[in-house]
C-alpha cells in the first residue's frame, strides 16, 4: 500500500460482506477503532512533547537530501512552531519541517508549508512508530530518499527544553558543518590539483 513515503508492504485483511446491515456495522466499527487509534496516538505525541522546545535531528544522509537546498540541512535544529492537525511540528531556520504525517502514521520531514493541506512527499520518514511518538535516541531506524530511491539511514533524535540547549546544539552543530565543508572543499583542491592551469 502506499504511505507518505512510498510504497510499503502490508498485510490485509478482506471479509466479504452479504448484507447493506453488515456494510454498516463494519463501517461503524473501523471509524470508531480508527478513531481510536487516532487520539490514542495524538495523546503519546503530546505528552511526550510536553515543555519541548526544539528537536535536533542528527545523521541523516545530507548530501541526497539537498533538492531544495535554499532550507538548508535536514541535519538541524528544529524549533516548535505551533500545532498541524493536533501535533505539535517543529521547524528549522531555513524551512524544512519535522511533524507527523496524520494519514501515514510517521513522523517526517518535508520541505513543504505544513498547513497547506497537500499531502508533501517526505524527504525522510520514521520507521515503526505507531504509537504517535517520536522515536528519541540514538541508531532509530529512519527512511531517506536518495537520488533512487527510498534507502534506509540509522539517525539520533534529541529533544531540547530551553533556548541554552537550543544554541548549544545550534553552535556545534554549525560547527560540524564548516568542518566537513573545509574537508569537501580540500579534497575538490587536491583532486583538481594540476588539472587547472
Amino acid at each position: 500500500c502506499n504511505s507518505p513515503g512510498g510504497w510499503i508492504q502490508a498485510t490485509v485483511k478482506v471479509s466479504l460482506l452479504r448484507t447493506q446491515e453488515e456494510v454498516e456495522d463494519n463501517t461503524r466499527r473501523l471509524e470508531t477503532e480508527q478513531r481510536e487509534r487516532n487520539a490514542a496516538c495524538l495523546a503519546a505525541a503530546r505528552a511526550q512533547l510536553v515543555g519541548v522546545e526544539a528537536v535536533v535531528v542528527e545523521a541523516l544522509p545530507d548530501s541526497q537530501l539537498h533538492v531544495y537546498p535554499a532550507h538548508g540541512p535536514c541535519n538541524s535544529v528544529y524549533v516548535c512552531a505551533g500545532e498541524y492537525q493536533g501535533y505539535p511540528y517543529f521547524v528549522t531556520e531555513g524551512g524544512r519541517k519535522l511533524h507527523r504525517c496524520t494519514n501515514g502514521g510517521e513522523w517526517c520531514i518535508t520541505w513543504n508549508e505544513v498547513d497547506e493541506g497537500i499531502l508533501a512527499r517526505p524527504i525522510a520518514w520514521a520507521v515503526d512508530n505507531e504509537d504517535g511518538r517520536l522515536s528519541v535516541g540514538e541508531d532509530l531506524p529512519w527512511k531517506y530518499l536518495s537520488d533512487v530511491d527510498a534507502e534506509d539511514a540509522q539517525i539520533q533524535v534529541t529533544l531540547l527544553h530551553d533556548a541554552q540547549e537550543i544554541e548549544q546544539h545550534r553552535d556545534r552543530l554549525l560547527a560540524l558543518e564548516r568542518v566537513s565543508s573545509g574537508a569537501a572543499i580540500a579534497a575538490a583542491r587536491a583532486q583538481l590539483q594540476g588539472v587547472l592551469a
